[in-house]
């Protein structure tokens, strides 16, 4: 008996309720501050020198740490019909050299230690040092080997593509275990 009694005054206040002419209080939108927005990660900026994030035109970096090499481009790169120059600067850190096992007073040929590709936007790379064909001044490999105390050098190492390859590439230079530093183009 006490839960029909129950069930009939519920009843009764839902059906006044229903019937009130008061009204429901408006709905109204609720902005979040910045304190209550759920928390975002934050994509970490890629390394510097890497291929989402190329070094500048103007700024030079070593391939590794204990490299003898630091690369960068002296200058935005030089686009023709059907190719691309990259003007490269090199430092050389003879003392790195040494400690990598390299003789006293030994030398080193740019173009053949450092491998350089051009990387276009559609991920081909390009890599014929096809300077013979081309006008460009200095290519690098007319610098042939260096000794110590040659600190720096600056040349242009000259690529062949397809026009359509050239916008929003990079460039690669590498040494010969894969170590890399990617410099943007322009």
């Amino acid at each position: 008996m006490k839960r029909i009694g129950a069930v009939a005054t519920l009843g009764l206040v839902l059906l006044l309720a229903a019937c009130s002419n008061s009204s429901a209080p408006p709905v109204e939108t609720i902005t979040p501050s910045a304190d209550s927005s759920p928390e975002t990660t934050p994509t970490p900026e890629a390394e510097r020198g890497s291929r989402d994030n190329p070094l500048s035109v103007g700024e030079q970096r070593k391939l590794t740490e204990d490299s003898m090499w630091s690369v960068g481009a002296a200058a935005a790169s030089q686009v023709g019909a059907g190719y691309i120059a990259l003007p490269i600067h090199v430092k050389l850190d003879w003392d790195a050299a040494k400690a990598q096992g390299m003789p006293e007073g030994e030398g080193v040929d740019p173009n053949i230690a450092l491998w350089i590709e051009y990387v276009s936007a559609s991920g081909r790379s390009f890599s014929t040092d096809d300077v013979g064909i081309l006008d460009v001044p200095d290519p690098l490999y007319q610098v042939g080997t260096v000794y110590p105390p040659l600190a720096e050098l600056s040349a242009n190492y000259i690529v062949t593509l397809p026009d359509a390859e050239i916008a929003g590439g990079v460039w690669k230079v590498a040494n010969s275990k894969g170590d890399a530093v990617f410099i943007a183009a322009q």
